[in-house]
């Protein structure tokens, strides 16, 4: 019964780690010292960590940034109520102004009517022209200037509580203002320390690590140099003995020994394969056992032959 194809190529994939062992006999034989190829990259290539520390700038300005929210919330309240304050004084200096306006126009408005009663009653009495008229009219315009004197006297007076008022409404803003600005200093130099802290953490954090990597990237390093120098000088053994083993036994008998070593290898397979049909179709799909095996190549065939089914 013929072989399908996938099954040819099933068989032709498992025969090809059998093909390695038999081109490995070559290599264990070979007269010549071969440089040794290791399975090993020339460095681990970890991956480093990446870390730039922040400037003394950008510490300064993220510690700001945290710290301004409240800064803010408190000096708007602030002014908020210092405007408050400054709005009622005023007010209070604007209402001053107008009562001593009034209190003013009225002392005048009184100071002509009682003139001109003055004069009405000096007149019904036949007194126009006598001194009598210049004296009590002089008297009620003395009286009339002490009062305006007095009014203005009151009115600066409320003015100057007012301006007080305003003077200290002041003081204690600035003084407010300059405790709210020391205190937003003190939390901003606080963030700050917290952040440079942080920071100086994690950039001995990162050379820990780094430091770390370069510290396996050194161990790796050694244990190939060794491992290559292991290797090299078991090619130097090996190449050694193959000289000694030629020379010991001939160049006929060392051929032999190649051969018959791969013969072996190739007969160990196709026992362990059982099936004639299938060892042959391995066997002489290509060229590569003729190549290696030679005159064995027909011993094999006969082998295959007169032990599998």
């Amino acid at each position: 019964m013929a072989i399908s194809q996938d099954r040819y190529q099933q068989l032709a994939a498992e025969f090809a780690p059998v093909k390695t062992q038999v081109e490995a006999v070559d290599r264990k034989y070979s007269l010549d010292y071969n440089e040794p190829l290791l399975d090993m990259p020339q460095s681990l290539d970890l991956p480093r960590l990446e870390f730039t520390p922040k400037t003394e700038r950008e510490l300064r300005e993220e510690a700001d940034l945290q710290v301004k929210p409240r800064y803010l919330e408190r000096l708007l309240a602030l002014n908020k109520s210092y405007s408050a304050d400054v709005n009622k004084t005023e007010r209070a200096l604007l209402n001053a102004e107008e009562s001593a306006r009034k209190a003013l126009a009225k002392l005048a408005a009184d100071f002509n009517t009682d003139a001109e009663t003055i004069r009405s009653k000096l007149i019904d009495a036949g007194l126009l022209y006598s001194s009598a008229l210049s004296r009590i009219t002089e008297q009620r315009r003395t009286q009339y200037q002490a009062d305006v004197d007095n009014a203005n006297a009151s009115a600066d007076a409320e003015r100057n509580v007012i301006t007080k008022q305003r003077e200290v409404l002041d003081l204690n803003y600035n003084n407010s203002v300059a405790e709210l600005e020391e205190e937003r200093n003190a939390r901003a130099q606080t963030a700050y320390n917290s952040l440079k802290t942080k920071d100086d953490a994690e950039k001995i954090r990162t050379e820990k690590y780094n430091n770390g990597l370069e510290e396996k990237e050194q161990k790796y390093l050694y244990s190939r140099a060794r491992a290559y120098e292991y290797a090299r000088q078991a090619e130097y053994d090996r190449a050694f003995e193959a000289r000694r083993l030629r020379n010991e036994i001939g160049a006929a008998g060392y051929e032999e020994a190649i051969i018959t070593e791969k013969y072996g290898i190739l007969t160990r397979y196709v026992s362990a394969l059982g099936n004639r049909e299938e060892a042959l179709a391995v066997v002489q799909g290509d060229n590569f056992c003729r190549l290696h095996l030679k005159e064995y190549y027909n011993t094999l065939i006969d082998y295959i032959n007169r032990n599998l089914n």
